[in-house]
C-alpha cells in the first residue's frame, strides 16, 4: 500500500484565528480563578488549604495569545513559571501542565 502526498493540497501552516479579547481581559479572568482557588502548600503536602491567590497577588503576569483560540498566561512564584490557558471565545481558565520543573510546585 503507497501514501501519497500532495504538496498541492496542504500547505504546511494553519490558518490564524484571531484573537476576540484583550490581554488585559484574559490576565483578569487567570486572577479571578485564582482568587477562587486552594492548593495545600508546595507539592500539595500540607495539611491546611491556602488560597492561590495570596501566593500571586501582587506578581507580574504576562499573557500571549497562541494563534489557535486561545491564550498563554504566566507569572513567576518561587522561582517557578506557573502558566494557564484561557480560551478566548468561553473565558474558560484550565491550568497549562506542560512545564514540569525540577523545584517544589504548587497547583494553583
Amino acid at each position: 500500500m503507497a501514501i501519497i502526498f500532495s504538496p498541492s493540497r496542504y500547505s504546511g501552516e494553519n490558518e490564524a484565528i484571531p484573537a476576540t479579547r484583550t490581554s488585559v481581559e484574559v490576565i483578569a479572568e487567570v486572577q479571578t480563578y485564582l482568587q477562587t482557588s486552594v492548593h495545600h502548600g508546595l507539592d500539595d503536602l500540607d495539611d491546611q488549604e491556602s488560597s492561590c491567590w495570596t501566593v500571586f497577588q501582587g506578581e507580574e503576569f504576562k499573557a500571549e495569545y497562541l494563534n489557535a483560540g486561545s491564550w498563554q498566561i504566566h507569572a513567576w512564584y518561587n522561582r517557578v513559571r506557573y502558566f494557564w490557558r484561557v480560551d478566548d471565545v468561553t473565558l474558560d481558565v484550565t491550568k497549562d501542565l506542560w512545564l514540569k520543573s525540577p523545584n517544589s510546585t504548587i497547583s494553583c
